[in-house]
C-alpha cells in the first residue's frame, strides 16, 4: 500500500512545478507527480514530459535546472521542506 507521507507538500510543488518551472522552460510540456511505494527510499516521484527535439546531451543540465528550481522553493518554505526535498525523485522522459 501507498501511504504518501506529505500530500500538501506534494500539491504546492506539483503546482509551483506548472506555474513556475515547465511556463518558464521551452523544453518542458508538462509533469504528472505519483506516490512511490513504501519500499523505495523516495516517497514521490515528478516525470517532466521533455520536448523529443530536445537533444539528449542536454538532460542532465535540464535535470540540475529543475532541481535547483524545487531546491530553491523548498527553502523559501518552512523548515520541513528540505525533507521533502530529499524524498522527492526527478526523471525526465522524451517519450
Amino acid at each position: 500500500m501507498m501511504k504518501e507521507k506529505f500530500p500538501l507538500f506534494r500539491k504546492k510543488v506539483f503546482d509551483y512545478i506548472n506555474t513556475e518551472v515547465i511556463p518558464n522552460n521551452d523544453n518542458l510540456e508538462y509533469c504528472i507527480s505519483h506516490t512511490l511505494p513504501e519500499d523505495f527510499d523516495k516517497d514521490v516521484e515528478y516525470i517532466f514530459k521533455v520536448k523529443s527535439t530536445f537533444s539528449d546531451e542536454n538532460l542532465r543540465d535540464l535535470q540540475a535546472y529543475i532541481e535547483k528550481k524545487l531546491l530553491e522553493y523548498c527553502r523559501n518554505e518552512e523548515s520541513i521542506w528540505r525533507y521533502y526535498f530529499s524524498s522527492i525523485m526527478i526523471i525526465l522522459s522524451k517519450y
